[in-house]
């Protein structure tokens, strides 16, 4: 039976002073890990965001911490190793893009060859992004007839590690269908098969229509 005298309320409050002390522990204890994390060679990157991958690992391994680092995108070389117990990150700091730069594109728009780019300003700066922005841009030019569009790209060095990416597009040729031919068409006229067909051939129209462009993903 619940006594007048308050007593029981005196043992819960006893009770939430401990339970938040031991809170307090907990962040004490992750506030010291992160003190004997030192790192090296950031210069734009807050050493606080680096020391969150590897504190923040689930196993605390070296190697996983390593990894999260590099997927992140903003390093190019990462490393950690251990010293006198604390654990030493290095890494080195992608450069920054300034700005993306399109050329020689006349029947593309700049537009659309910015919504498929990876690369963007004040984005991190890799070859891998860069290579994997030239293969984007490729099957954009199939798609609109220009199946042997060359597209390189160069950079132009900034200072403060910035680059700017300049995209170079060769458009080429229009590649158009000239002829369309069925084999083994026993039921169907060559006629009626080519009217069911969103592809047709090149004529007097081709100036002003696209259905006669090669593009492999309307074929198949």
């Amino acid at each position: 039976m619940m006594s007048l005298t308050g007593k029981p309320r005196r043992k819960s409050v006893r009770k939430t002073i401990v339970l938040v002390a031991a809170g307090a522990g907990l962040v004490l204890s992750g506030a010291a890990q992160a003190q004997q994390i030192v790192v090296q060679g950031n210069q734009r990157v807050d050493a606080d965001t680096i020391r969150s991958y590897v504190t923040g690992t689930a196993s605390g391994s070296a190697e996983e911490a390593r990894r999260n680092l590099l997927a992140s995108g903003m390093f190019s070389e990462v490393k950690v190793a251990q010293s006198g117990g604390r654990t030493v990150v290095t890494v080195r700091e992608n450069n920054l893009i300034n700005r993306v730069v399109f050329e020689g594109n006349k029947k593309v728009e700049k537009a659309t060859l910015e919504g498929i780019v990876e690369a963007k300003a004040r984005g991190p700066y890799s070859e891998a992004i860069v290579n994997a922005d030239l293969a984007r841009i490729r099957d954009v030019y199939k798609r609109f007839g220009r199946g042997t569009a060359k597209v390189t790209y160069r950079t132009v060095d900034l200072p403060n590690g910035r680059v700017d990416v300049i995209y170079q597009v060769d458009e080429g040729d229009k590649t158009g269908i000239i002829s369309i031919n069925f084999v083994g068409n026993n039921a169907y006229s060559e006629r009626t098969l080519k009217g069911l067909m969103s592809s047709s051939e090149m004529n007097f129209l081709s100036f002003i229509k696209t259905s006669d462009v090669y593009d492999p993903d309307r074929i198949t």
